[in-house]
């Protein structure tokens, strides 16, 4: 058992994860919203460098919002949550928002989960986010505005650590198996990959506790670069 993981199951989904299920698709990202001036020989497997955004700059935020992301089961929540200590950030875990506040259509009897009202959880979000220093985890990530997030983390497990995982939290067989298949066939990475610049973002291994530690104080000290870089590029004195 993953002591340090949190075994809590993720039952609400997007209402594209149901029509991606039903066998149709999802709208595109806007390209022309989309900055890709990373190094493209840059491995995903690293934290990419601290760049402050054209939309950090005009909404003046001093400090950074953080996207984790991936597969139920990856440990998301954990990650996003001691990060948020870390950092003394807000952590906002999206599954329970939804649940706490009715963001939803209702429930879905066969995949046993909330449907996600997208539109109404971005407006909840909005002020939230504006502030800047906010780290969100959810299994969905192409519904959140680009320029929210100034990283995107997805988390990626093993396939048999993820299964016991998610037998841990007493998943039923169709959605044991809807999960190992999306983590093996990387939809949380491609989803992220479709909708942010590559300039923000990364894949972690999140196979064990070793791993979460590791993760995040790679993920702090980003932060704390972020904050550096701007201070600097915006002026000014730090924020009381």
């Amino acid at each position: 058992m993953d002591d340090d993981f949190d075994l809590t199951a993720d039952d609400t989904y997007p209402r594209a994860d149901f029509a991606h299920a039903n066998g149709s698709g999802s709208a595109d990202p806007d390209e022309d919203d989309m900055d890709d001036s990373d190094d493209p020989a840059r491995p995903l497997s690293t934290i990419p460098p601290a760049i402050i955004s054209k939309f950090a700059i005009s909404s003046s935020r001093r400090r950074p919002n953080i996207l984790v992301t991936g597969t139920p089961g990856t440990g998301k929540s954990t990650t996003a949550e001691l990060l948020a200590l870390a950092t003394n950030a807000q952590h906002i875990d999206v599954g329970r928002w939804v649940k706490e506040r009715s963001l939803h259509d209702g429930w879905d009897e066969k995949w046993a989960a909330y449907v996600v009202d997208e539109d109404r959880v971005v407006d909840e979000l909005e002020d939230k986010l504006a502030q800047g220093g906010v780290v969100v985890d959810y299994h969905g990530c192409d519904f959140f505005p680009e320029r929210w997030f100034d990283l995107v983390v997805v988390l990626r497990t093993d396939n048999g650590t993820l299964y016991r995982r998610l037998e841990e939290r007493n998943y039923p067989a169709h959605k044991l198996t809807e999960n190992t298949t999306a983590e093996i066939m990387q939809v949380c990475l491609e989803e992220a990959r479709g909708a942010y610049a590559r300039s923000a973002l990364c894949e972690l291994r999140s196979d064990s506790s070793e791993d979460l530690d590791r993760n995040v104080e790679a993920l702090a000290a980003w932060c704390e670069e972020w904050c550096e870089a701007a201070k600097e590029a915006q002026g000014g004195e730090d924020e009381e």
